[in-house]
């Protein structure tokens, strides 16, 4: 379960194939301070989070995606809403596919 920035910043440093080490020394910080971030102890700066999307490869909006739909899927919702959740994340994979 995602519970921070740092969590989605994990997900897709290991989708890259990237260790926590040489993601730290791609940005210039200790892999340390790279552990605390993806463990939700560390917030990382607007600067940083910027240099951490170029090196995954993302946009910004794809580290808060995971946090906003996992907050819906927490939440007791009623079949409408389920359903409306269900396709939010469809739209959200179309747009990020088009990209």
């Amino acid at each position: 379960m995602l519970s921070s920035v740092g969590h989605s910043i994990a997900k897709y440093r290991k989708k890259t194939g990237l260790s926590q080490k040489e993601l730290a020394e791609r940005l210039g910080i200790t892999p340390t301070y790279m552990s605390l971030i993806e463990k939700g102890k560390k917030w990382p700066s607007h600067i940083l989070l910027k240099k951490v999307c170029s090196e995954l490869n993302i946009e910004e909006h794809d580290l808060y995606k995971d946090l906003f739909l996992e907050s819906l899927g927490n939440k007791k919702l009623s079949e409408p809403q389920k359903e409306i959740v269900h396709l939010l994340r469809i739209l959200i994979d179309k747009v990020a596919q088009i990209k």
